[in-house]
């Protein structure tokens, strides 16, 4: 860039900084329509799968309340597999301290599902006691090739916790007193 070519720029960029900086200047509000849709996913957390291995599915789940001791859980997985399989089961499990409470929830099987088409199932859990249980899930996939691929994952639930403690807000200081005039001392 030449040097006038330089100059020539100064002006448009002190206008520029002026108007941004500004309060006289008005600013035109322009309206900004949104066109996307709601987001479905926003709900759903992504269960933690256990191990390394590459996941035949993935697994997302969404509590429907606050889990509390004696208290039915609404708990709605949904599964999606990672590639085209001829059947696809999931079985539920759970440790002590937490129980399905209608056992015909505790598993559901799939036909023939293509690559990414999810599958929402519903199942109420139960805690018996307080505490961070495991409800753990189970996915069996069949391949066309008629090979199996499984994979576990876990949704941790946190049962009769306190809810983490918002943080702290920084104490205000007080402003600092105006300084006294200084005594002029006679002689």
């Amino acid at each position: 860039m030449n040097l006038r070519a330089k100059f020539l720029w100064l002006p448009c960029l002190s206008a520029l900084l002026a108007a941004c900086g500004s309060s006289d200047a008005p600013v035109a509000e322009t309206p900004v329509a949104t066109t996307t849709a709601p987001n479905p996913n926003a709900e759903f957390t992504a269960a933690v799968p256990v191990g390394n291995k590459a996941a035949p599915a993935r697994v997302q789940f969404r509590i429907g309340a606050r889990p509390a001791t004696g208290q039915p859980l609404p708990v709605t997985v949904r599964v999606a597999p990672t590639a085209d399989v001829e059947k696809l089961q999931v079985f539920f499990e759970v440790e002590s301290g937490l129980g399905i409470v209608d056992e015909t929830q505790a598993s559901f099987t799939l036909g023939a599902t293509r690559a990414g088409d999810a599958h929402a199932h519903e199942l109420q859990v139960l805690a018996t006691q307080d505490g961070v249980h495991l409800l753990k899930i189970n996915v069996m996939a069949d391949v066309a090739t008629g090979s199996s691929r499984v994979s576990e994952f876990a949704i941790p639930i946190l049962v009769g916790l306190p809810p983490p403690a918002a943080p702290a807000a920084p104490a205000a200081t007080p402003p600092a007193a105006p300084a006294a005039p200084a005594a002029a001392t006679g002689g």
